[in-house]
């Protein structure tokens, strides 16, 4: 294979040893340059760590197109399944039998507990939340659970309310997560909880090389795991910019990364056009990616007239339901890529509001009434509401759940839709001929300098420019960049200087 210069000088790197991390924006070629480094290292046991299960497979059909078996592909819960699988198999099965949160409430005889403020937290909701902690416990370098670990998705109450319950439920995970490990515990014990406890045993495998992929939502667990490798070389390899899950326990490995940082910045998925106009939303995300794209590549952007896009990408749940509501009247067959639950749990949860009903949806569960969500979405921090409001207003509730049993499953091999649409955390990895920019951006709102007293343009938040460059940079062919016209008025961001 022909490689570009920068592909040729990471390939360099990895034969002379270095511990570097190498950022590969969208579509520059990053697993064919894996290739090259691993033909050129045949002899060394190297160990090519992804995210998924898909993406396993992937690298495995690549590695043996090519010829390679001297690399181990693993997902960390397939490192996890062969360190605990003799005394946690039952529980860590891929089918093993649910432990559900009602169930383990009432085991440990879970009460309601009132934190002040309209925070009361009923047994089941103290379960799940429990849980949730201990998966970002696991997802961690911390050898404890406390309450810096405690996420409480619940909006209204206060933070004296909020950091009371984050105490109480740290207590009760630590208690929780001490009797999971246990291997005659009947709670849930997943892959996540095992690799946990391989990176916490601190076991050397051997490995000469360990290259973990997708870094950049990577996590200080599997990054205490390659610390443990004693000796062996370590290559990070992903997209600062495209690091999107923060709000799971991802740390972006790459940017923290103390080594020597290599970069790609020949996409090959797309032309110039599209390529400028990432390049209007890579440098407020404030990681240093840069593009440029493929010349051969005759690709388009355009805004507001693309008329049958293969996917609309929103922002919001709300956005690509209002999409996906319109095409079905319009008689096409849609399909939601990564399915409807989410909606239908949205839908569910205003049925009980408005029926006066204590809600399931945990974010709603401070809120007993439905005018009283109406209510907090008009106040400073319930703005992210608007829209599930707006979409139960403007549809209702029978419209929502019907829309999301008409739609068809999401296929991309072999589709059976006419259109897809979905929100833009749900498209990494991903790429269609032809993308429609949803309208349901949010632009920043402009701000009053104190010197001249004019209003100029507002900031764009890191996460979102990150969002929005995931978004464009999924067009192949043509860009409608509909929704994010307004970035021209945004010059990049002066940056700090030191």
């Amino acid at each position: 294979m022909q490689y570009t210069d920068e592909q040729q000088a990471a390939i360099d790197a990895a034969i002379e040893g270095y511990d570097f991390s190498l950022v590969a924006p969208a579509g520059s070629g990053k697993s064919a340059t894996a290739l090259g480094m691993a033909q050129r290292l045949k002899g060394k046991r190297i160990l090519y760590l992804v995210y998924n299960r898909q993406a396993r497979l992937d690298a495995e059909v690549k590695f043996k197109r090519a010829g390679i078996s001297w690399v181990d592909v693993r997902t960390t819960s397939q490192v996890a399944w062969r360190a605990y699988a003799d005394t946690h198999k039952e529980r860590m099965a891929p089918d093993a039998k649910a432990v559900p949160a009602k169930d383990v409430a009432k085991s440990l005889n879970l009460t309601p507990k009132d934190f002040g403020d309209n925070l009361v937290l009923d047994g089941f909701t103290q379960a799940v939340l429990a849980s949730d902690t201990i998966e970002r416990f696991c997802n961690s370098a911390h050898t404890r659970i406390t309450a810096r670990d405690v996420h409480i998705p619940v909006v209204g109450p206060g933070e004296t309310a909020i950091e009371a319950a984050r105490n109480y439920l740290a207590r009760l995970a630590q208690a929780l997560w001490q009797q999971s490990i246990m291997p005659d515990s009947k709670l849930r014990f997943t892959m996540n909880h095992a690799f946990k406890l391989v990176a916490e045993g601190g076991k050397n495998y051997g490995y000469d090389v360990v290259i973990v992929d997708e870094a950049q939502d990577s996590n200080d667990a599997t990054m205490k795991f390659l610390k443990n490798q004693k000796g062996a070389q370590g290559i990070l390899i992903g997209d600062p910019a495209q690091s999107l899950y923060a709000w799971r326990g991802a740390s972006d490995q790459i940017l923290r990364h103390e080594g020597p940082k290599l970069y790609l910045t020949q996409s090959f998925r797309f032309g110039d056009a599209v390529a400028a106009e990432a390049m209007k939303h890579l440098p407020h995300t404030l990681t240093g990616v840069t593009i440029k794209g493929l010349s051969s590549i005759k690709d388009v952007v355009s805004e507001d007239d693309m008329e049958n896009p293969d996917v609309v990408l929103t922002r919001t749940n709300a956005g690509a339901m209002t999409y996906a509501i319109s095409y079905l009247m319009a008689g096409k067959r849609v399909a939601m890529v990564k399915g409807t639950k989410q909606i239908l749990d949205i839908a569910f949860a205003a049925r009980d509001l408005l029926a006066g009903r204590k809600v399931r949806s945990l974010e709603l569960s401070a809120f007993t009434t439905w005018s009283e969500l109406v209510e907090y979405t008009k106040e400073p921090g319930g703005g992210h509401l608007k829209a599930v409001v707006k979409l139960i207003d403007v549809y209702g509730i029978g419209k929502l759940i019907d829309a999301c049993n008409k739609m068809v499953k999401y296929d991309s091999k072999f589709p059976q839709h006419d259109v897809a649409v979905t929100t833009c955390h749900s498209v990494k990895g991903l790429e269609w001929k032809n993308v429609q920019i949803g309208d349901d951006f949010f632009e920043p709102e402009p701000f009053e300098n104190p010197i001249t007293q004019e209003l100029e343009p507002g900031v764009i938040e890191k996460h979102e420019a990150m969002i929005h460059y995931v978004a464009v940079t999924r067009a192949q062919e043509h860009l409608d960049r509909g929704g994010l016209k307004w970035i021209d008025g945004y010059p990049a961001p002066i940056a700090d200087v030191f």
